[in-house]
């Protein structure tokens, strides 16, 4: 809170002296202070993610701001991009040149992490600075997301072929239904795919009539979209349609998000047993799932296969003789990811 304070009061400070230099002619003096601009850029993000036409304004005094020239390029890179994304956002692009510019927006946002480490570098005070980088990384990502919503409603704007679902958020393992709207008799739709955005995950089953398709696929299983899922255990992905309107070319799209779970499996065995002895082993889930896995013995000799089990949150007791253990769960359940 405190640092937010600092930042408008020093914004404030750096639009009365704008102001001063307009009415003397005289151009103020290059911002050297790193900290500063960080500051400034954290407060300027928090206004363009609420969507505050403050933002802008706080964006087009910065844009005109001098700097250290090491830093200039991408400093009207970043800001340029902000008052570009406020110009999307209320719509004075469309068609072509709408998606040239979430071009050039997505650019600045890759822009923005090279000016946070360039400003993270110059700083004088590096653990203030650390703080702020992390606290407009957030953001950044933040930023990014939203990017990619108004992506998906740019390209439904005026489109004759829109798609739309019951809700914007599935849990894994759930049935996505959808409806392709078909707004002219000339439009067909060729294919229904899901994809990450960097993969195609696979083709959706679509039934159409004169004016609607309707589509519905499973959510993704979890072997197939491990390496996306990130530390939220969310995923985004795209249903996109291909569709011809007259010679006409259409490729909609919906964002959709999906959550996944991991399961939390225990194992649970003595620290210590004689030789001779059985081993015991309790094994369940503490969450939802139910799981298929082996377990196998393995020695100086080699692995060996025991059998196989299926884990659930009923606890499975397992006798063993005195061998070394290892325990392997399949990846393969659609509502959990290792």
């Amino acid at each position: 809170m405190k640092l937010v304070a600092i930042a408008t009061l020093i914004l404030l400070a750096t639009l009365a002296l704008y102001l001063t230099a307009a009415e003397t002619l005289s151009p103020p003096k290059p911002i050297t202070d790193c900290n500063y601009l960080l500051a400034v850029l954290k407060k300027v993000l928090v206004e363009v993610l609420n969507e505050s036409p403050v933002g802008e304004h706080y964006a087009e005094v910065m844009l005109q701001a001098q700097v250290d020239p090491s830093l200039s390029s991408l400093h009207e890179k970043v800001y340029g991009a902000i008052l570009e994304y406020y110009s999307l956002l209320t719509g004075e692009y469309e068609g072509s040149e709408a998606f040239r510019k979430l071009a050039e927006v997505y650019e600045g946002v890759d822009s923005t992490f090279q000016y946070l480490q360039k400003l993270h570098s110059c700083s004088p005070d590096h653990e203030t600075a650390y703080a702020l980088r992390a606290s407009v990384e957030l953001m950044l990502s933040e930023l990014k997301i939203r990017i990619g919503e108004l992506e998906a409603i740019i390209s439904q704007r005026d489109s004759l072929v829109t798609i739309e679902t019951d809700r914007d958020t599935y849990v894994a393992g759930e049935e996505i239904h959808a409806t392709i709207a078909l707004k002219n008799s000339t439009c067909m739709i060729s294919n229904v795919y899901v994809s990450t955005g960097l993969e195609v995950l696979g083709d959706a089953i679509f039934q159409c009539s004169s004016t609607q398709c309707n589509v519905s696929f499973p959510t993704p299983p979890a072997h197939l979209i491990e390496r996306y899922v990130g530390r939220e255990r969310t995923l985004r992905i795209a249903l996109t349609a291909e569709a011809v309107c007259g010679e006409v070319v259409y490729k909609p799209y919906k964002r959709i998000t999906v959550l996944y779970s991991y399961p939390r499996i225990v194992v649970e065995a003595p620290s210590k047993i004689v030789k001779g002895e059985f081993l015991n082993l309790t094994i369940y889930s503490e969450t939802p799932v139910e799981a298929q896995g082996i377990i196998t013995i393995r020695n100086k000799a080699g692995e060996t296969l025991i059998g196989n089990i299926t884990v659930s949150t009923t606890p499975l007791v397992t006798i063993l003789k005195h061998f070394r253990i290892r325990f392997r769960l399949w990846r393969e359940r659609d509502s959990s990811v290792r």
